[in-house]
């Protein structure tokens, strides 16, 4: 959730439920705790006050900037031991998967 919300725009909840393909009380729960981190904040639309957005706090901002820094760590921790070739061969089999999975979602 909170890698969504990372763009700084209110996300409501029931699109975040659809992005994640979870239930409505699951996405309850995940916001509740989300919230009480501090990681997130709750806010009724001005719009139609049945709406919830959700949207990141500061704290949150810094996870998801310190998640993306060690998910990049990570990789490059793995794929450094490889040849170009094997790197090359790895970048065209995930090229593939998402083209696979582009197409089974359409």
């Amino acid at each position: 959730m909170l890698m969504l919300l990372k763009d700084g725009a209110p996300h409501s909840m029931s699109e975040l439920r659809e992005e994640l393909s979870i239930t409505g009380s699951a996405i309850t729960v995940n916001s509740d705790q989300l919230l009480k981190r501090g990681l997130i904040t709750r806010e009724y639309s001005k719009k139609d006050r049945r709406i919830v957005n959700a949207m990141l706090t500061e704290k949150g901002e810094s996870l998801t900037k310190t998640m993306k820094s060690e998910r990049k760590r990570f990789f490059k921790s793995l794929l450094e031991p490889l040849s170009d070739d094997e790197r090359k061969t790895i970048e065209r089999a995930g090229e593939l998967f998402l083209k696979v999975l582009n197409e089974v979602e359409e």
